[in-house]
């Protein structure tokens, strides 16, 4: 929370009632705000109804992750700077021998680079300037004191089919996908256009878009998504982060409380509204980001819970706790150790650090949403609710669900899930979409969780691959002497280094 508006931001409950009381017994005893300074009845009646509330801003303060707001601010004061493309070798101060080797090497880089993927390059070129998507990942506005290097690294594969686990680009080059398309990936790509031709073939072949009209098989579907989130209602959108919005906004009307709780570096989609770090454009005072993992959160959480709509948690935290989560798209990051007993050490931290914010939750009367865009379908069959062990108030999924198909999802209780006061039918929570509940994405969210209830029994074989996959990689880049190492949480993973350097980000 901005710390300017978390002085002032009160709640609506608790601060029109002191102020109320502070005025009556003010006209009781005859007296105006001026005149009442000077009295030491008045002055310790103020400070009693004031310093309760001191208390809890204080302690929200104190439990407030600053590391994740505080780029905010600095983002607006440090400006652009770069090195020469000569000083890009030399960054470190190496001597002229290795800045030579160094130049030699890029140079052999770009050249295979170019040779590779000669179409996809002309491909890049073309669109690079018309798609504005693509500029955000644009390497050169991201490390740029090597924008000159970077900018010669911009590469967009063009991908034109797949095959098992492998990409075939627009030059014909097969791919390892170590990425799994930013975590949609879960079944594998054969499995998903099986689906998507069973799909089309069955049902969709002689099927126009309609929209507004449901599917006959909207019932089915709903059912399945109630059986895997443990919750009776259900909400359909395109995007993960469609479906996190619609779920804070119904959090927010059904209590009637106006702050959300989030925890250190945790995303959830690009909404401003929940990104109150940089890239979100805004201050954004209605959110409280709370260090993971702190006693402390939990104790503000519990102060905080007449003003909390909810508690809103990406168990993907798991793997970077108060860092920001790995990225499927650049496979980097700061994570807990690998290796067998680092991750089930891991598991068991969060699950207990869940089961505490869970309890405080319920004694406290807060809604626990689980944002599982990412980890729904991918930890668990039941995703982190599922793996860890604990249940959640509300659920968010996305990316995997439709396999394929752009989709969001919010599952949970009818209390939670109104779009209007039953007391007041003008007071409307407005959550619709011109898509929702789209046939083909109907269809496909069916087709996959079929195929999710098929596949249970697989889950753990799967778990247990990847320990083994990380665990022979690590060793064999030691015995090489290669400063890589990769961890991983389940199917998540991404690359570290053991030693510092000022060109990790070329990989």
């Amino acid at each position: 929370m901005d710390p300017k508006l978390a002085l002032t931001h009160l709640s609506a409950s608790d601060v029109p009632l002191r102020l109320l009381l502070f005025r009556t017994v003010l006209s009781l005893c005859g007296a105006t705000l001026p005149t009442a300074l000077h009295s030491p009845i008045a002055l310790a009646l103020l400070l009693a109804l004031a310093l309760p509330r001191a208390g809890v801003l204080v302690l929200t303060a104190a439990s407030t992750h600053w590391g994740t707001l505080a780029p905010r601010y600095a983002a607006n004061v440090l400006g652009s700077w770069r090195f020469s493309p000569e000083a890009c070798f030399t960054a470190d101060f190496a001597p002229p021998d290795v800045a030579a080797t160094r130049a030699a090497a890029f140079a052999a880089l770009l050249a295979k680079l170019q040779r590779t993927f000669p179409e996809s390059g002309r491909i890049y070129a073309d669109v690079g300037t018309r798609f504005s998507d693509i500029r955000f990942f644009d390497v050169k506005k991201i490390f740029f004191p090597f924008a000159d290097m970077a900018q010669q690294l911009a590469v967009c594969v063009a991908v034109k089919s797949t095959s098992g686990a492998y990409l075939v680009d627009a030059d014909d080059n097969r791919l390892l996908d170590v990425s799994g398309s930013y975590g949609v990936n879960v079944i594998g790509y054969d499995a998903f256009t099986k689906l998507a031709n069973a799909n089309h073939n069955a049902h969709l072949s002689s099927l126009g878009p309609v929209l507004g009209p449901i599917h006959p098989n909207l019932a089915s579907t709903l059912s399945l998504l109630s059986e895997f989130s443990g919750q009776p209602e259900c909400s359909l959108h395109m995007s993960g982060t469609e479906a996190v919005m619609a779920a804070v906004r119904l959090c927010r009307f059904n209590t009637g409380r106006p702050l959300v709780a989030s925890f250190a570096a945790a995303y959830h989609g690009w909404y401003d509204g929940l990104q109150p770090g940089v890239g979100g454009g805004r201050p954004v005072p209605d959110v409280i980001v709370l260090n993971d993992m702190s006693p402390l959160s939990l104790t503000t959480i519990a102060a905080r819970a007449s003003e909390l709509a909810c508690v809103i948690v990406n168990p993907l935290q798991a793997f970077t706790p108060n860092n920001p989560p790995p990225s499927d798209g650049v496979l980097m990051g700061k994570a807990r150790s690998s290796g067998d007993d680092a991750v089930a050490g891991a598991r068991d931290k969060y699950r207990q650090w869940l089961l505490k914010l869970r309890k405080v939750c319920d004694d406290a009367g807060v809604v626990l949403l689980f944002d599982e865009v990412y980890t729904g379908f991918r930890l668990a069959p039941g995703g982190a609710q599922e793996y860890f062990g604990v249940r959640a108030d509300m659920v968010c999924y996305g990316k995997a669900l439709a396999g394929g198909m752009p989709v969001g999802a919010v599952c949970g209780p009818s209390r939670l899930m109104k779009r209007y006061d039953p007391d007041h039918p003008l007071n409307l929570c407005y959550v619709v979409g011109t898509f929702s509940a789209h046939p083909a994405v109907v269809l496909g969210v069916e087709a996959f969780l079929n195929k999710v209830k098929e596949m249970r029994a697989e889950y753990e074989t799967k778990h247990a691959l990847w320990d083994r996959w990380v665990g022979s990689m690590n060793a064999e880049l030691s015995a090489l002497g290669h400063p890589v190492r990769l961890a991983h949480f389940a199917s998540v993973w991404l690359f570290q280094y053991t030693t510092a350097s000022r060109y990790h980000w070329l990989m």
